[in-house]
This record gives C-alpha cells, sequence and structure tokens, in this order.
C-alpha cells in the first residue's frame, strides 16, 4: 500500500508541471516584448532548467514506485531495481535501503520540486507588480 501511494502523490505533483511551462513561457513573452523587470522574468525562465530536472526525477520515481506496487513482496524487489539503476548509471553506488526510507527520499524530491515552481511562479508574480508600479 505505501509503495502505490507514494506513486500516486508523485503523480499529483506532476500536474505542476504545466504551471511552470506556462510561467516559463510568460516570462520569455516578457522579455521578448521588451518588459521591465529583466531580471526577475529571467530568473523565472532559467529555473525551468531545474524544475524539468525535478520532474524527470518524479516522474521515474512513480514508475519504479507504481513497479514496486504491483509486486507482491515490494522488499525483495528493491535489490533487483537498485541493480537495473545501477546498470543504466542511474545511481553509482546503491545502499540497501527499506521502503520507508525511500519514501522519505520522494518527499525531500517533491519539496524541492514545490519550491522551485513556487519560486518561479513568485518571481513571475513579482515581475508583473514590477512592471505595473512602473
Amino acid at each position: 500500500m505505501l509503495a502505490s501511494t507514494t506513486a500516486a502523490l508523485l503523480r499529483a505533483v506532476l500536474g505542476l508541471r504545466p504551471a511552470s511551462l506556462v510561467a516559463t513561457a510568460t516570462s520569455l513573452l516578457g522579455l521578448y516584448l521588451g518588459a521591465a523587470a529583466t531580471a526577475l522574468l529571467l530568473a523565472c525562465v532559467l529555473l525551468l532548467l531545474p524544475v524539468l530536472y525535478l520532474m524527470l526525477r518524479i516522474e521515474l520515481d512513480a514508475r519504479l514506485f507504481e513497479q514496486l506496487a504491483a509486486q507482491t513482496s515490494p522488499s525483495e524487489t528493491l535489490e533487483p531495481m537498485d541493480r537495473a539503476l545501477q546498470a543504466l548509471g542511474l545511481v553509482s553506488n546503491p545502499v540497501a535501503r527499506p521502503l520507508e526510507a525511500r519514501v522519505q527520499g520522494t518527499r525531500r524530491l517533491i519539496m524541492r520540486a514545490l519550491v522551485a515552481v513556487g519560486l518561479q511562479l513568485a518571481l513571475l508574480c513579482a515581475a508583473a507588480v514590477a512592471m505595473a508600479l512602473n
């Protein structure tokens, strides 16, 4: 149950992708049109790279947790999954961790994504306020 709930949470967080893309597109439009608050808009655009990386990691984790949830004994699947991730070069030295520790890692990943997207939206709002005051 823990694996399927974690997968569902990760899928829900992926719903933030459109907000990040809209904030970036709006900022690019503002830069193209020569809007004031260039630094704020540029910072918003540059945040797209870490957001995309975090969303890619979240997508991967969601799929992995979905696979774990489909197993009758998820804890027995962790070691083969770690070996597969190492063979793909996604982890250099897999450490045996219980499922609960992996869920904690996804929570940290989710928090980073929330902060990054929130920062993007805050920068876009700050740029809009700065332009309205000019």
